[in-house]
């Protein structure tokens, strides 16, 4: 079979089973009962029906809400690696 230069794309149909605003902790003085730390927003995130994993959707909230039927389409970028420098 030849090879083909036809784009592959994949479709994934699911839906929304959560959408989450994470958030991080940070440790920035003190130790012990005196410790302060300082939350700041990751972002929100999109969890998907039947997987464990979840997609970063950015900092604005995403128009999703639980149970949304969804479809994900992943396409090989025609991006090329630049040339190692010398």
């Amino acid at each position: 079979m030849e090879p083909t230069s036809a784009e592959v794309v994949y479709i994934i149909n699911t839906t929304v089973a959560d959408v989450e605003h994470r958030f991080q902790r940070l440790h920035v003085a003190g130790h012990g009962p005196d410790s302060v730390f300082k939350t700041q927003s990751v972002g929100w995130f999109v969890l998907f029906e039947g997987s464990h994993e979840s997609l970063y959707m950015g900092q604005d909230f995403p128009n999703l809400t639980t149970g949304d039927a969804v479809e994900i389409r992943i396409r090989k970028a025609n991006a090329q690696s630049s040339p190692t420098p010398k």
